[in-house]
């Protein structure tokens, strides 16, 4: 795949010489006037140039490189200064910033570059700021993303966040920079690549650490869905190598969570799902599809829920199998979710995928999967009594009355939960009418789920 964008940025400064000035399309018949006979002629003649003049800069299209404080449409790598020690791994943020120009940004593509004596990439998660719409690819001294959306986004945020290794144990700096001919924005209004200031980050390495600490991590409260790759070297073809899916929720207690994970399915192959450590209780689906390059885990906690205090709690360890050369890029969909437990809507602000250097080389045999490892299966049975089919229970499963089952239907049955107390209301989580919402109800409404196609076994 080539890093070459579609359409480089074009910048203020470049071409002028191939362009004809507003002056020299408005001198010609302008020239030929004896401004000496009158003043009004004077007078006229300024009044048409300035109106003209008015009317050129209005339809001026829109190189803009605003120069007022605060109205730069910018991109920078944050923090600006950072110290490292050898074999120390530490992130490294792609913040963009629209400042005060209330521009609609459907586009970014950045590219970055750094020294690879002096640095390691080991991954580029893309944020939530914008959808992925060119997964990184990372060569060696540099790494190029694009994300887009038909949804145009106004503000400022993080696109992505780089994990760099030190290999040095002493000087720098080491510049981590945008660079400039394949780094722009674009923006809704506009035909062109909007010009944008790009502030790169530093990094001066100190003494030697002992061992290699993870990333510092962040302590402000978050509700967030992660990857996490274990493997910190380029995969070779056939090895396999396993991933960790993580959550936070801070915020609030939450008691139901979508995790949805798209996969290259040309370049790996999932092999298991591993629930050993998990924070779900109760699970409804744990499903892979390697014929559409889809993970689904989709489980709960019932109320009270389940929060975490600053830090990640595990949902799964995932195993995948390397097919072919390149860079696998492990994103969340869309439609995944965490559900608060107060009030069933969607808490999910960040969504933290990962990338993954398929080596183009082959190892002589595949390596054992983990002894942990577990193939995916359905939610067991409760012992009791069978469950009901969920047909002809009319209305059965549509907790909040709005005439569709869904995964908010799913969120309210954890929140209303009273396996040895009478219910007074929502009736229609009652699968069995025993007056109760217990785990006979929950392998009804998953039944109900499946059903309709909304989780996958």
């Amino acid at each position: 795949m080539s890093n070459e964008p579609a359409n480089p940025v074009v910048f203020a400064s470049e071409n002028k010489g191939s362009k004809v000035s507003f002056f020299q399309k408005i001198r010609p018949p302008f020239s030929k006037l004896n401004f000496k006979k009158t003043g009004i002629a004077g007078l006229v003649v300024l009044l048409v140039f300035a109106l003209a003049l008015g009317v050129y800069l209005s339809r001026k299209p829109t190189q803009l490189t605003p120069k007022a404080t605060g109205e730069e449409v910018s991109l920078s790598i944050r923090p600006a200064d950072t110290a490292a020690a050898l074999n120390q791994e530490f992130n490294l943020d792609v913040f963009f910033d629209a400042g005060a120009t209330n521009f609609e940004i459907t586009t970014i593509q950045a590219k970055i570059n750094y020294d690879p004596q002096l640095l390691e990439l080991k991954g580029v998660a893309i944020k939530d700021f914008l959808p992925v719409f060119q997964p990184p690819t990372n060569t060696s001294g540099s790494t190029i993303f694009s994300v887009a959306s038909v949804t145009p986004k106004q503000g400022s945020g993080v696109i992505a966040t780089l994990t760099f290794k030190a290999l040095a144990s002493s000087g720098g700096p080491a510049q981590v920079s945008f660079d400039q001919s394949q780094t722009q924005v674009y923006e809704i209004s506009h035909d062109d690549a909007i010009a944008t200031a790009l502030t790169p980050g530093t990094v001066t390495f100190g003494a030697q650490s002992s061992g290699s600490p993870s990333p510092t991590p962040n302590t402000s409260p978050e509700s967030s869905l992660t990857l996490e790759s274990l493997n910190s070297d380029p995969v070779p073809i056939i090895a396999q190598f396993q991933v960790k899916v993580f959550t936070r929720s801070d915020i609030e207690n939450a008691n139901l969570w979508n995790a949805t994970i798209n996969f290259p399915k040309d370049l790996v192959e999932a092999v298991s799902i591993d629930k050993t450590g998990s924070v779900i209780s109760s699970w409804s689906a744990e499903s892979l599809d390697n014929s559409t390059g889809q993970i689904q885990l989709v489980g709960g906690v019932p109320s009270p829920g389940y929060k975490t205090t600053s830090g990640n709690a595990l949902i799964a360890t995932l195993t995948f199998s390397a097919k072919s050369a390149g860079t696998a890029a492990l994103a969340f969909d869309p439609q995944s979710a965490i559900y608060s437990n107060a009030n069933n809507t969607n808490i999910l602000q960040e969504k933290n995928g990962i990338s993954v250097i398929i080596a183009n080389e082959v190892i002589g045999s595949p390596s054992p999967s983990p002894s942990a490892s577990a193939s995916p299966s359905p939610s067991p049975s409760p012992s009791a009594s069978p469950s009901p089919s969920p047909s002809g229970t009319s209305g059965k499963g549509d907790g909040d009355n709005d005439g569709k089952v869904d995964f908010k239907d799913l969120s309210i049955m954890f929140s209303k939960w009273s396996p040895a107390t009478d219910i007074t209301s929502h009736f229609k989580l009652d699968f069995n009418n025993d007056l109760r919402i217990n785990s006979l109800d929950f392998s009804a409404m998953n039944q109900l789920l499946l059903s309709l196609g909304i989780i996958k076994l």
